[in-house]
């Protein structure tokens, strides 16, 4: 069935998740280059079978029954840098380029400091903090389009909004963009860098496994977790699953939760600020296989 790719079978997902939830993949394959995943997503074609191509899992649910397909993980890593531009692979960390904007003597990415996800899922949701995000600075996008084919997109054209881009409603698979970044003091940047990793220890969870945010922030003057928080949900727990006490759009897992514990603690928080505030919460996170 597959050739050209060592795949592994019957993969637990929770393996590859920030919340540690998820079911089996049936299969699973790490692709390192764009080549790799042109070969994992043409065979897969070819042999009628689902794929789904993630990156670091840190906003991802799968169902408890997993994945019946191929799930390809996208390590498709390089950091090149030319004057102010840095070109990144889908599958390097965020941290990492945000340590390697600061040898070069580069700025802007501060804000991503801290946050467990790769630069293609970041780019993918246009990833932000404290009222930044990505799509800010992208310049363009590499992508393998519907036919498997090499593109690129430029950042304009990549309609980034909130939470939000053009890779979401395209059958696109982000390998790689370039950033376009400002020339900065390595002290500055360090100091900003410090001051955001601190913020997010003071006021996120990030003693338990979770996905990171759970809902968008409404068009609303209260903030999701806010409405949360006024709901009184901090500390409601189904399972192993809880709203965090630290901070209420945060799900955390405790011991054991499964993703059966998360759509019925999501689905009472969503009916109780729906009925306390008229507000219908929409997920940031992707929920897969349910």
């Amino acid at each position: 069935m597959f050739e050209k790719i060592k795949i592994e079978e019957n993969v637990p997902l929770s393996k590859y998740t920030s919340i540690k939830i998820g079911g089996p993949a049936k299969y699973l394959y790490n692709a390192k280059s764009s080549q790799d995943l042109q070969i994992a997503l043409q065979e897969a074609k070819a042999a009628g079978i689902n794929t789904l191509v993630i990156g670091a899992g840190s906003n991802l649910i799968f169902s408890d029954k997993g994945f019946d397909g191929l799930v390809i993980r996208n390590l498709i890593k390089y950091i090149k840098v030319e004057d102010d531009l840095m070109s990144v692979g889908a599958g390097n960390n965020l941290n990492e380029v945000v340590t390697a904007q600061t040898k070069y003597g580069l700025g802007d990415l501060e804000f991503l400091a801290g946050i467990p996800g790769n630069i293609g899922g970041a780019v993918w949701m246009n990833a932000g903090s404290r009222k930044i995000a990505i799509g800010n600075y992208v310049k363009e996008v590499e992508y393998l389009d519907e036919f498997f084919n090499k593109k690129t997109i430029s950042g304009p054209d990549s309609e980034f909004g909130y939470r939000k881009s053009i890779f979401q409603d395209k059958k696109y698979y982000i390998t790689g963009c370039v950033l376009n970044l400002d020339y900065a003091e390595p002290a500055l940047v360090q100091k900003n860098i410090g001051d955001n990793i601190l913020h997010k220890q003071e006021t996120q969870d990030l003693k338990y496994p979770s996905a990171g945010c759970v809902f968008k922030n409404p068009m609303h003057e209260l903030t999701a977790a806010q409405m949360i928080e006024e709901c009184q949900l901090k500390g409601k727990k189904i399972g192993g699953l809880e709203v965090s006490s630290k901070h209420a759009n945060y799900i955390i897992n405790t011991g054991k939760g499964k993703a059966e514990d998360f759509v019925i603690l999501t689905s009472l928080i969503k009916q109780q600020v729906r009925d306390t505030f008229n507000v219908q919460l929409e997920f940031e996170i992707q929920m897969i296989g349910f």
